[in-house]
């Protein structure tokens, strides 16, 4: 897909690599409708339309395509789906309503967004969904449970969908960060005073924009932002699990989430 004035919603702007997203696209050209709770934080972004959306809430969720391709008096090209909602901390800390949350925001309000916005990308011939996964989804993340299997969810629905609309005109892709540096869910863990171990390093938020812009531009079917290489490990861990689960720990993942649970008062 030519990013140049195709109409693109992306969800979780206003936080984390969201806008570092938004950046990117908006760079190729894109019209991008931005969403997301912090409304002054999405004003400060190079959006055609800046729209506040809970998506713990379904009723916006379930009116939030209708909105943005009213606001941008467009139809939709193209869906980012950022928003996230993360837990770190040991499984039995978490608390019912947090696991509500979690899936409410990391795999249902996808799905629904996705619901609403295909029949219309189907009709026109064209469209594209990335879905912003993360490598937690692709392998075990020790207390970060919760958050792991909504983004492996999310990063499996990416790879049904594009098989099943396969010749459509209408793709989907896979886009999935390792520790991100200054931005978003690691920037929170250093709050702690913690640093990833530099086995697994950190990477630019400016390399996931340049990721999801790829994805769209190139029809990448599943892109991986880390500072090292991680297929290998998720190799490993699909042939051997107890072997995987050795490489996890012997990078220092094991080790540095668990410091940041504890830290948290969320340990066990």
């Amino acid at each position: 897909m030519e990013l140049a004035k195709r109409t693109i919603l992306v969800t979780g702007a206003s936080g984390g690599i969201g806008r570092h997203i938004v950046e990117a696209l908006h760079a190729r050209g894109a019209r991008v409708v931005a969403t997301g709770r912090d409304e002054a934080r999405l004003r400060e972004l190079p959006a055609v339309a800046h729209l506040t959306c809970d998506l713990r809430d379904s009723a916006q969720t379930q009116e939030l395509v209708d909105r943005a391709e009213a606001a941008a008096g467009a139809p939709l090209d193209g869906l980012v789906l950022c928003a996230g909602v993360e837990h770190t901390g040991a499984y039995s800390a978490e608390s019912v309503a947090e696991l509500e949350e979690i899936v409410r925001v990391n795999l249902t309000a996808p799905m629904v967004l996705i619901r609403a916005a295909l029949p219309g990308m189907l009709a026109r011939g064209r469209g594209h969904v990335v879905g912003v996964s993360s490598i937690s989804g692709r392998g075990p993340s020790p207390y970060l449970a919760s958050y792991a299997t909504t983004k492996a969810a999310l990063h499996e629905l990416m790879a049904s969908l594009r098989l099943e609309h396969r010749g459509t005109g209408v793709s989907f892709s896979s886009v999935s960060p390792g520790f991100i540096a200054r931005e978003g869910m690691y920037a929170r863990m250093q709050e702690t005073g913690h640093n990833a171990p530099i086995t697994l390093g950190t990477s630019a938020p400016e390399r996931v924009g340049k990721a999801v812009a790829d994805a769209f531009e190139q029809d990448k079917a599943d892109r991986i932002v880390a500072a090292r290489p991680m297929r290998p490990l998720f190799a490993l861990n699909e042939l051997t699990p107890k072997a995987g689960d050795a490489g996890v720990v012997a990078v220092g993942a094991r080790r540095f989430l668990r410091k940041v649970a504890v830290a948290r008062g969320r340990g066990s």
